[in-house]
């Protein structure tokens, strides 16, 4: 018998976020046990594993937009299964890369060259299942949509849902599966949800009154964007390069005090993901206080840069040895940066276009997680360390936060720009203390003698894996 109420779809959507985040633990370990556990693949593993999750939101958000509304679920079901079968077919894959890597190198190189051919088979292995994760969110938001729901409304609730399932994934996968079942056999729960999912999503039907979805003019997402819309896919890509960069750098401060890698790459990246579905979960109460969406995106990215600049002299200035002292640190700029997703979609609003958007949208944001994680590891951790990298990047964030405040007001847009130099100087002068602490304006200015010792720099360049390797 039909799943008559539609409202299912957004518990399915929980556990396919749980799956996709055991599949990346899973896939991270069995990869770094090919490559070797340097920083650099796992960087490799990573921005493999979100550039599949761009392309397949930039892909199918335009085909969500051309697809007639009785169609939607049963694409969804459709990719559920595809996730499912292509991912089980990664432990074949991953065989045939260890044979053909094992030929090039024995896993403790970190050249350019051995990175970018890591990257090339992390590829080979995940471009299948994560391209079909990307098209679920634009897909299922526009089948959303259909059921009378509003694009912000759906874009929050169905990110937070998702989002929150990956932080039972995490937390099942890295204390519960792998200890009892191992890395192989992990994997194949994950493939048995997906298969459920798809199973269970093809039953859905949704009556016809709803379905309000009408064929809309095939444009290219091209066409749609003006150049206010640009600027704030650019904004974004710039968000996503920043998030990711401090998970990176986070994971590195956090690890060595947390106890065994395994245990603390899951509780950084649980917390990380917690606050993001908290964020998203909460923009439509966040929207309904801040309605101008210059502002209220603004307002986010000034928050996280000031809760990143506050982690830095947290975690100097006091011991933090256990995970809630680390949740109180990160969270508050985790759950703000939940909010800039339906924030941006709800700047790029365009309700006959909502695949496209969405799909635009994660793209930008994605693209720029995959260069901030590569950054974060081949420039920011080795030329300025990771609490002066946190401190570079909140500079950046508070940038796009006056350029979006500037947006929203009538007044000079030169007057924010210098402001805008005055915080980065500011911010760039607090690195520079920590750094050239000797020179008297700075160490005044900045109270940086807590910072000029020199374990807190050894510590602070110390190679923790963002990965937890195989015990």
């Amino acid at each position: 018998m039909p799943l008559t109420s539609p409202k299912i779809i957004y518990l399915l959507f929980f556990f396919s976020g749980a799956a996709g985040l055991i599949y990346e633990i899973v896939w991270g370990r069995l990869l770094v046990l090919i490559f070797g556990s340097t920083t650099n693949s796992i960087v490799a593993v990573i921005s493999a594993f979100l550039g599949g999750l761009a392309i397949g939101s930039l892909l199918f958000g335009q085909i969500a937009d051309r697809l007639p509304a009785k169609k939607l679920i049963k694409t969804y079901s459709l990719l559920e299964i595809g996730i499912g079968l292509s991912a089980a077919a990664t432990l074949v894959l991953l065989e045939v890369i260890k044979s053909i890597y094992a030929n090039f190198s024995d896993g403790s190189s970190v050249t350019l060259g051995l990175l970018l051919f890591k990257f090339a088979l992390t590829i080979l292995v995940l471009s299948v299942p994560t391209i079909l994760m990307g098209a679920t969110l634009p897909i299922l938001v526009r089948f959303a949509q259909s059921q009378n729901q509003s694009q912000g409304k759906s874009v929050s609730l169905l990110y937070a849902i998702n989002t929150l399932g990956g932080v039972a994934g995490v937390l099942v996968s890295a204390f519960i599966l792998i200890e009892i079942f191992g890395l192989q056999n992990s994997l194949l729960v994950a493939v048995a949800i997906n298969l459920t999912i798809g199973t269970f999503a093809s039953f859905i039907r949704a009556s016809d009154k709803n379905l309000k979805i009408k064929k809309v003019q095939n444009l290219q997402i091209g066409q749609i964007l003006t150049p206010d819309k640009l600027i704030v896919l650019i904004a974004f890509f710039l968000s996503g390069l920043i998030s990711i960069a401090y998970e990176v750098l986070w994971s590195r401060i956090f690890t060595p005090t947390i106890g065994t890698l395994i245990y603390a790459f899951a509780t950084v990246l649980a917390i990380y993901i917690l606050g993001i579905g908290i964020g998203s979960l909460v923009y439509e109460q966040f929207a309904k206080v801040i309605k101008r969406k210059n502002l209220a995106f603004a307002i986010c990215e000034a928050g996280i840069g000031i809760f990143a600049i506050a982690s830095v002299i947290l975690t100097h200035k006091f011991v933090i040895d256990n995970g809630f002292r680390i949740a109180a640190i990160i969270l508050p700029a985790t759950i703000l940066m939940g909010l800039t997703f339906p924030a941006v979609v709800a700047l790029l609003k365009n309700e006959k276009h909502t695949g496209k958007i969405v799909g635009a949208s994660y793209f930008a944001n994605t693209a720029g997680s995959i260069t901030g994680g590569f950054l974060a590891s081949l420039l920011f951790i080795p030329v300025f360390g990771s609490s002066p990298s946190v401190l570079i990047l909140a500079s950046l964030n508070l940038t796009i936060a006056i350029i979006f405040i500037a947006k929203e007001t009538t007044a000079s847009l030169l007057k924010y720009a210098s402001l805008s130099t005055v915080l980065v100087f500011i911010v760039f002068g607090f690195w520079f203390s920590i750094h050239y602490s000797n020179i008297p304006f700075f160490h005044f200015l900045f109270f940086s003698s807590f910072f000029r010792n020199r374990q807190f720099r050894r510590r602070n360049r110390q190679i923790v894996p963002l990965l937890p390797v195989q015990r």
